[in-house]
Parts: C-alpha cells; sequence; structure tokens
C-alpha cells in the first residue's frame, strides 16, 4: 500500500500501483464492488481509452497530494499522518462520484437503501461524511480524492484533459491496438457514447445504482444510466399523428339486400329492357346503382343468342365471330349510357 513515507524511500512506483493494493481481501473486494459499477458506465459513456487514460492521471495526481498533504498535516498537526495508507481504490471512486454528480447536480438521488432523496450536488459529501462518523476518523485519502473532484468538476484540472488527437494516437499504440477488435472494447465516438448511454438508460426508474452505496432518481421524472451517470430527462409521451378514417360504415363487397337489390334491377335493365325494345327510363334508384359494364358484353351475346337461334353458343363461340360482334356490343354499351345519361337530364 501506498504510504507517504515511502517517498523518502524513494518508491516512486507506488504512485502507479496504490490504487491496486489493498490492506485486507474484504477490503479489495469491497472497492471492487464498489467502483466497478462507475467504472463500466464511465467507460462506456466515454469509450476505453479516454477513460483509462484518465483513471491514470487522476490516480497519479491523487496519490500525489495525498503524500503531500500527508506530509503537510504530519509535520505542522500530526506526526502519524506520513504512516497513514492510502486507501487503495477509494480516493479514485469519491473522485468519479464527485464528476459524475455534476453532471447534473440537482438530480435527487437514493442514498443506499434507505428512502431519502439527495441532490447530487450535497451526495458525495453526505456519503464522505457517512464514512467519516463510521470510521471515527478523517481520512486524508478520502478527502484528497474528494478535493480533486471537485477540482476536476470545476474546471480547475484543465491540464489533466486529454485531447481527440492524443486518445486517436494512443488507439494505435500498445495495449489499446490489440483490444481494438475485442467486442468489449469501447470506440471513441460521441455518437457511439451517446447511443450506448442511451441503451443503457432506463425511463423512470426507481434508482440508478452509482456505486454499492445506490443513487439515482427515484421520482420517474428523471432517467439515469446504470453507474449514475448524469440523469437523462424521461422520453414525454408525445400524441399520435394518426387519426381514424370516418367512413360511412358500408364495406366494398358487402352483401346487403339493398346491393341485391340495384344488382337485380340493372340486370333487368340491361337485359331484358334491351332485348324488348322499350326506351323506359330507370327508376331513381335503378340510376343511382353503380354500374356493372363488365357484364354488358357478355349480356349483349347473350341477347343475340335469344334473338337468332342459329347463333354459336359460349361454348363454340370462335375468336373470329367474337371480333365480328365488336360493333354491336358497342353500340349496346352506347344506348345503355344515353338511356342514363337522360335519367339523369330528368332528374
Amino acid at each position: 500500500m501506498l504510504m507517504p513515507l515511502d517517498m523518502l524511500r524513494f518508491h516512486i512506483w507506488k504512485l502507479i500501483t496504490g490504487p491496486f493494493a489493498h490492506g485486507q481481501l474484504l477490503q479489495l473486494l469491497f472497492s471492487l464492488i464498489s467502483y466497478v459499477p462507475s467504472a463500466v458506465y464511465e467507460e462506456g459513456d466515454m469509450g476505453t481509452v479516454p477513460f483509462t487514460l484518465r483513471f491514470f492521471k487522476l490516480s497519479v495526481f491523487i496519490n500525489v497530494m495525498f503524500c503531500a498533504l500527508a506530509f503537510v498535516v504530519g509535520f505542522t498537526i500530526m506526526p502519524a499522518a506520513v504512516r497513514s495508507p492510502c486507501m487503495g481504490l477509494w480516493p479514485i471512486l469519491f473522485c468519479d462520484l464527485v464528476i459524475q454528480c455534476y453532471k447534473d447536480p440537482e438530480m435527487p438521488r437514493g442514498l443506499c437503501c434507505l428512502p431519502i432523496q439527495i441532490k447530487s450536488k450535497w451526495y458525495p459529501l453526505v456519503l464522505y461524511g457517512i464514512f467519516t462518523l463510521l470510521f471515527m476518523n478523517v481520512d486524508l485519502s478520502f478527502t484528497t480524492g474528494l478535493g480533486v473532484g471537485y477540482l476536476y468538476a470545476f474546471g480547475y484540472l484543465r491540464c489533466l484533459e486529454t485531447s481527440a488527437a492524443t486518445v486517436s494516437a494512443w488507439e494505435k499504440r500498445w495495449p489499446f491496438v490489440r483490444y481494438k477488435d475485442d467486442p468489449s472494447f469501447r470506440p471513441t465516438n460521441a455518437a457511439a457514447a451517446a447511443a450506448t448511454a442511451t441503451t443503457q438508460a432506463s425511463t423512470g426508474s426507481s434508482g440508478g445504482v452509482t456505486s454499492f452505496f445506490g443513487g439515482g432518481s427515484q421520482s420517474g421524472t428523471a432517467t439515469e444510466a446504470p453507474g449514475g451517470g448524469a440523469a437523462r430527462p424521461a422520453a414525454a409521451a408525445q400524441p399520435s399523428s394518426f387519426s381514424a378514417f370516418s367512413g360511412k360504415g358500408v364495406s366494398l363487397g358487402s352483401d346487403t339486400e339493398s346491393t341485391k337489390s340495384s344488382s337485380s334491377m340493372l340486370s333487368n335493365f340491361l337485359g331484358s329492357g334491351s332485348k324488348s325494345g322499350s326506351s323506359a327510363a330507370p327508376t331513381a334508384q335503378e340510376s343511382q346503382a353503380p354500374r356493372n359494364t363488365a357484364s354488358a358484353p357478355a349480356q349483349a351475346r347473350e341477347d343475340k343468342r335469344e334473338g337468332d337461334p342459329e347463333a354459336p353458343t359460349e361454348a363454340n363461340l370462335s375468336i373470329d365471330d367474337e371480333e365480328n360482334e365488336a360493333p354491336f356490343l358497342q353500340k349496346k354499351a352506347d344506348d345503355a349510357k344515353g338511356s342514363y345519361q337522360q335519367v339523369e337530364n330528368d332528374n
């Protein structure tokens, strides 16, 4: 584990390995359970390369500041501070927690499993106070991680941010180039990151999980992605632009009594009326019935066969006979059209 006194022994490598070293196995497991959900969300939101670079930059910076603060406190107030160990992943967890909470500082978050709603901007401080009361001690590593998180969230550590050109260059270097085609690798793309965050977001969440201690909106009016990221407003119910067609309730092809009556009257008009040579006008109901033009040629051929006993039947009617009947059929159609026109004029 990293201790400020190790810097006097030139154990410089502990500034890098400090977050991965824990005094007990139970402490390591509890740290992983608390930090992994937050890290998974941040990696999906930022991309694998930016998240990894930010993790190591902030970790080293937190460890340097922790050692400097411990030396100041140890040489002025409490000499035992130079021997206080750094609490592994907990400082970077507090730092990331502050950064996440200040993406939407007004979003309410649930505290652990308690039915308590706290604004995101107060959530890290409340959690820090719980740890202080739980351990009955002000831990310098927690304090340092919390302070670095606020400095980063308010823009005082822009020197630790990674530019797009640097990220692109690191994607082509070891070790990222080996895992670029891996399904778990998250691309550094704003559109892809937004799509991933939207997919992970759950509308009307009953409480997201920032870490082992919970967090997130429970009001159902905001949406928080798993990992405790910034709240995203729930999609409002949009009214449908579809409106049903208001017809008259008559279905096409319906076998109703009025349809049967109209068809019968039309058939009588085109058949028996034309055969007898009568030019009587059809009734108003017949004039409103639709014309069945498809049956007119067949009916005309039937009339011709009835008038001429020697006319060929439908079975032995040749193509030439049908072509000879064309003028007659056209005349019958014109007569029917003229009759309809006369009825319309009389009405």
